[in-house]
């Protein structure tokens, strides 16, 4: 995570709009700055800024909707704004808080807080509850975890040192993404889990199935081949019976249609004879239709004369009414005319009159609008008026109220002056009080030391002789060990030279292994060339198959056009019952004339044998062809094999050849049993793995030698530095004894010199020689001091700050005092001018009224116009039509000449048609037209009877065709069924067979039940027993993960990555640390695993905790953790910016000098480190600095690089973006 930039408005001392701009040049080039001034300035609200934009609240100050701590006193909205960028891409986070109407004194409002994307300006969030978590998510921190990496404010510094282990593991783990260590040992945990249960429910579905024993199942299966024979032998006998007994059938439905037939044909005749007048009827009215064309001219003729008489009948009539019309169309046109002279006149007087009346319009609208303009001005200087008199009188309000304040205060400093030199005393004091604390920790320190040391002179005493008795063992196994190495070096010499021994492995393993390949190529071809030789034979059998059924096919066929032909036959037998139905008693049949018709009612059916046959015969056509189609696919996919198996025979071939080429090469082998090989390569196997163990051992020994002579040389040393050790202990416990001489002297000073100091400032002051006693009494009475100095400087800055706010709210007082008499001087002049303009306004509108009344020029002016206009329009249209109905009569009349001329031809043509159709009646033997009428027929009437005479003819003869094919048939099955047995023999042998095939069927039913419902439990048993073979492996790989690192709530393996990741963190901490001070290393504590423990080496390597650590120490420690931690990332976060909050005070200058090297190397890892000390040295060292400048009345400003103060129209231009 890197800060881009600070931007913030009215934060504590901070008023007006600032920005801070960390891409400054001057921050990339130093790569640590300071931010600087004097105490209550305002730098910590610098982080407090930053911590508000991000998380919504600060480390020390109050931020809510009832309370905001952080707000500058008397404005009335804040906010802070901050860029940053994690992971190469750009967030701003905005938050925002003011009060009703942005006063003051206005009641606290929500507050906002915006997440962007600084890039796109795109909002991410925009709910102040969800950008707080926003920010968390993607910075990997929450507040507490950010206060404790990347800003260490006041009092939180040393907050990761002394955090506790599951607080610390947080952090590390948001950091580093070690999250996912935690969801993977949880899922491992859940997986094992649901592979058992898997396994379990596997094996008790197993253990549920029932199934029959071998000997059971090949009983079962005898008993149902048995019955399938039966049922297989008794079907053949049933179809044998069946056709027998469909052929009695046959036989005796023919003989019953044979006699039907010959009482049809007789029926046919007497239908025939009944029908003759009838005929005659239709040859009359043929020849009758055969006269219809010159009838109908005639006719058509004679139509045409009346409808042409009718017409002029008609034009007579009509004359008079256009005569009429016309006279009336001349009237209305001298009508229109004198209206359109008349509408001019008026046009003209009005146009002489307007222009008079648009200027009185045009001066009665101008002072509507003074009137108007008058009034809003009236009406805005009242309302300035009222709202400046409110003010003043809440003015007055304050300022009395402050003036009593003012003299409160006044009574309040007069009576503790004393205080006012306290401030000065104070900073001293509190120096001392440092010193002195200092001081009595160097004291506590040195006590601790020399007892700590006479304890390890006493054990650096004891190390010494441990040490030397070290050191001649060392020696003595140094010496073994070079015996062992110089007798194995000589074995080794005795063996054969390892690189022919591993040609020779190399040659004989290849040699095998082609000898191996080519005799599985072998066998290769000879299985392929079995299964070439079986292809063929399935060619052949398929061929034959094929052939067979294109027989079958074609029999097939033949059968069912027969029966086809048959049916078609039947069909037209039925469809005579349509003619039946209109066959009455009495009346004579169409056909043969006969007037009794026993058959008319019968009722005949197609023969539903014949239609069964054609559909099993359709079917088993399907069958066969589908079956023919099956045998020529398999014979397409076997020829594709065939030609499949040849390619793999061919490259086999090709493969037996090419290792035989490779196995010539190896001709000293060949004479040899494959046998005799392997067993000479097992010994050579031998041979290389017993040179291998030597050299082993050699190089085992070679090192051990090498460790003995090294562990001689550390024994050596450490039985000197042990001695040297205890040397150099006796020096520092003599040291250390006369250091403590002299701090007792320096305490017992300074308390002299207290004691003579407080009086002053305490009632009682009683020191003694307890010196941590003493500090304790010191540091309650400074603290006392301190309080009353604060509320004195408290009351002191309300009372100067009460001053400069009464001479300001009075200058503002006597401003609207002045500005409300403006305002009712204005109103005045405006009340006057008002209604000198609306009289004159009445005037105006009194005169119009009496010249032009109501109406508006324009409009009268258009009406005027448009009836011109209108009445012109009249005028021509009248005219127009005067003209036409002049023009229409003269038409009218020549129509009526020609009607006459047309009527008299009409006349003449319709006499010459009724002449020619008598002489055409006469020839078809018509007397007259009467005749001709009586013989026609209607043509529906026509139409019958020529159908019911194609029918009798239809009807004969289908009756003859019907006889001879019914014959044909009798005879066919009398000497088919000649020497068989009867028809009542045939049902009863059917019956019989049919009795016995239920109940072999039934047999084999409940047979083949059982032998399904076994089938599928053996099925379901294989199938299970493989998925519990794989089941087991999966559960078992999931098991041993789960014995590693599986654990139900993750915690197993999480802290196993974490105790890396902590060591990570702490060996980044060390090299800063040995940077700083090389006196302190940091190891993780053996008991806990994410604990820290510190080692004094200036302390002969003591180990402590660390919370066991001064001031100085806790500051140095913990800078170099905050500075170990910003070296760690992950994919979630890199901490790149690091704010460091007081702390130093604690340092020697040496140490600080150290201290700000390493953060200022920090740089060349693209890091940006931001101090905060009032430490003068300090301040001197690092060039690039903030400073927080108080001014006068409480607030401060900030100068330095990249500080900039934003005007009101930047700052607009910003909020914007």
């Amino acid at each position: 995570m890197r800060i881009i930039s600070l931007q913030f408005k009215n934060l504590n001392s901070l008023i007006g709009e600032w920005k801070i701009d960390f891409n400054a040049p001057e921050f990339r080039d130093d790569g640590i700055f300071a931010i600087t001034g004097a105490t209550g300035s305002g730098k910590t609200t610098l982080l407090d800024a930053i911590c508000v934009a991000l998380y919504g609240c600060t480390p020390r100050l109050t931020v809510s909707k009832t309370q905001n701590e952080l707000m500058s006193r008397k404005t009335g909205e804040c906010y802070s704004e901050i860029t940053f960028e994690i992971n190469e891409k750009e967030y701003r986070s905005h938050w925002s808080q003011k009060r009703a109407h942005n006063k003051p004194d206005g009641n606290l409002q929500n507050v906002k807080h915006y997440l962007y994307d600084h890039t796109t300006g795109a909002v991410l969030s925009e709910k102040s509850n969800q950008t707080a978590d926003y920010i968390e998510k993607l910075t990997g921190m929450n507040f507490v975890q950010f206060t404790r990496t990347v800003l260490l404010a006041q009092g939180n510094f040393a907050a990761f040192l002394h955090a506790k282990s599951d607080e610390r593991a947080l952090i590390l783990e948001k950091i580093t993404g070690t999250e996912i260590y935690q969801h993977i040992s949880a899922t491992v945990f859940q997986r094992t889990k649901t592979e058992k249960e898997k396994l379990d429910k596997l094996s008790e579905i197993a253990g549920r199935l029932n199934y029959l024993s071998p000997e059971s199942l090949a009983l079962l299966q005898e008993n149902l081949a048995k019955n399938q024979l039966a049922i297989e032998e008794k079907q053949q006998q049933q179809q044998y019976w069946q056709t027998l007994a469909q052929q009695h059938q046959t036989l005796s439905q023919y003989r019953q249609q044979a006699l039907q037939i010959s009482q049809n044909i007789q029926q046919n005749q007497i239908q025939q004879t009944a029908f003759q007048p009838q005929a005659q009827r239709i040859i009359s009215a043929q020849n009758a239709h055969l006269l219809d064309n010159v009838y109908n001219i005639w006719q058509h003729q004679y139509s045409n004369y009346i409808d042409s008489e009718q017409l002029f009948n008609q034009l007579n009539e009509t004359l008079p009414q256009k005569e009429q019309a016309h006279k009336n169309a001349q009237n209305q046109f001298i009508q229109e005319k004198n209206n359109f002279e008349h509408a001019e006149q008026f046009l003209a007087q009005l146009r002489f009159r307007l222009p008079e009346i648009r200027r009185l319009d045009e001066n009665i609208r101008i002072l509507a609008d003074r009137i108007q303009h008058a009034q809003t001005d009236y009406l805005a200087a009242q309302n300035e008026k009222q709202l400046i008199d409110s003010q003043i009188e809440i003015r007055q309000t304050t300022i009395a109220k402050w003036q009593k304040k003012q003299t409160e205060l006044a009574e309040f400093l007069r009576q503790n002056v004393q205080n006012a030199t306290l401030n000065q005393h104070l900073s001293v004091w509190a120096q001392q009080i440092k010193q002195f604390e200092a001081i009595l920790e160097q004291w506590q320190m040195l006590q601790n030391k020399q007892e700590k040391y006479k304890n390890q002179l006493i054990k650096y005493q004891e190390t010494a002789k441990q040490q030397q008795n070290l050191y001649q063992q060392a020696q003595t196994k140094h010496s073994n060990l070079k015996d062992e190495l110089y007798h194995l070096q000589q074995q080794r010499e005795q063996q054969p030279e390892t690189d022919k021994l591993f040609k020779q492995q190399i040659d004989l393993t290849k040699y095998i292994e082609q000898k191996a390949y080519l005799v599985t190529e072998e066998e290769e071809l000879r299985y392929i060339e079995i299964q070439l030789q079986q292809q063929r034979d399935a060619v052949t059998v398929c061929d034959a198959n094929i052939l067979q059924l294109n027989h079958k096919i074609e029999e097939i066929n033949q059968r069912l056009n027969v029966a086809e032909q048959q049916h078609q036959l039947s069909q037209k037998i039925m469809q005579l019952s349509d003619y039946r139905v209109h066959l009455h008693d009495g009346e004579p049949c169409p056909l043969c004339g006969a007037t009794e018709h026993p058959f008319a009612n019968e009722v005949l059916e197609l023969n539903d044998e014949l239609a069964n046959q054609i559909h099993e015969l359709k079917q088993e056509l399907n069958q066969q062809e589908k079956n023919l189609r099956t045998n020529e696919k398999t014979l397409v996919i076997t020829y594709e094999k065939i030609e499949t198996l040849k390619f793999q025979k061919d490259k086999s071939r090709q493969n037996i050849t090419d290792i035989q080429q490779k196995i010539a090469n190896w001709a000293t082998y060949s004479h040899q049993d494959l046998h005799d090989l392997q067993a000479e390569l097992k010994k050579i196997d031998e041979q290389i793995h017993l040179i291998k163990k030597l050299d082993q051992q050699i190089k085992s020994t070679q090192k051990n030698v090498q460790l003995a002579e090294t562990q001689t040389q550390i024994t050596h040393e450490q039985w000197q530095n042990a001695q040297q050790n205890a040397q150099e202990y006796h020096i520092h416990c003599k040291y250390h004894k006369e250091q403590i001489s002299l701090k007792n002297k320096e305490l017992s000073d300074y308390l002299t010199q207290w004691q003579t100091t407080l009086v002053t400032w305490a009632d009682d002051v009683w020191i003694n020689d307890d010196f941590q006693a003493a500090l304790q009494r010191i540091q309650e009475i400074w603290t006392n001091c301190q309080i009353k100095n604060q509320d004195y400087q408290k009351n002191l800055q309300q009372k100067n700050q009460l001053d400069n706010d009464l001479v300001t709210e009075q200058a503002q007082l006597a401003q609207e005092i002045r500005q409300a008499q403006k305002y009712q001087q204005l109103c005045e002049e405006l009340d006057i001018l008002l209604n000198n303009t609306r009289a004159e306004h009445q005037q105006h509108l009194t005169q119009r009224q009496q010249i032009f009344g109501e109406q508006l020029p324009d409009i009268a002016e258009n009406n005027a116009i448009q009836l011109v206009e209108s009445t012109k329009n009249n005028w021509k249209k009248a005219q127009q039509i005067a003209h036409s109905t002049e023009l229409e009569l003269t038409q009218w009349r020549e129509k009526i000449a020609t009607k006459q001329t047309e009527l008299d031809k009409l006349s003449i043509n319709c006499a010459r048609a009724q002449q020619d159709f008598l002489q055409a009646c006469e020839a078809r033997g018509f007397i007259d037209e009467h005749a001709f009428l009586a013989a026609r027929l209607p043509e529906n009437e026509l139409s019958n009877l020529l159908i019911q005479q194609q029918q009798l003819n239809q009807v004969a003869e289908h009756l003859h065709i019907q006889a001879q094919h019914i014959a044909q048939e009798i005879e066919k099955f009398e000497s088919i069924l000649k020497n068989q047995a009867n028809e009542n023999e045939t049902q009863q042998q059917l019956i019989q067979c049919q009795t016995q095939l239920d109940a072999l069927k039934e047999d084999s039913g409940s047979l083949k039940a059982q032998l399904s419902v076994h089938q599928q439990a053996m099925t379901q048993h294989i199938n299970l027993m493989e998925k519990i073979r794989l089941q087991d492996a999966e559960y078992q790989q999931w098991k041993i993960l789960d014995n590693l690192i599986g654990s139900q709530k993750g915690d197993k393996f999480k802290k196993f990555a974490q105790g890396l990741t902590f060591d990570v963190m702490i060996a980044h901490a060390n090299r800063e640390l040995q940077y700083i001070n090389d006196r302190y290393l940091l190891k993780r504590s053996n008991e806990n695993s994410l604990e820290i423990n510190v080692i004094d080496n200036w302390q002969g390597g003591e180990e402590r905790t660390g919370k066991n650590l001064s001031g100085g120490e806790s500051f140095l420690i913990s800078l170099a953790l905050a500075l170990g931690l910003s070296k760690m990332h992950s994919k979630n976060m890199r901490i790149d910016t690091l704010f460091l909050d007081e702390g130093f005070g604690t340092l020697d200058s040496d140490t600080l000098e150290t201290v700000l090297d390493a953060l200022s190397n920090l740089k060349n890892e693209g890091k940006l480190i931001g101090v905060i000390s009032h430490i003068p040295s300090l301040n001197e060292r690092i060039h690039a600095q903030i400073q927080v400048i108080p001014k006068h009345n409480g607030t401060s400003q900030i100068v330095g690089a990249g500080c900039e103060k934003i005007t009101s129209s930047l700052s607009g231009s910003l909020k914007g973006k």
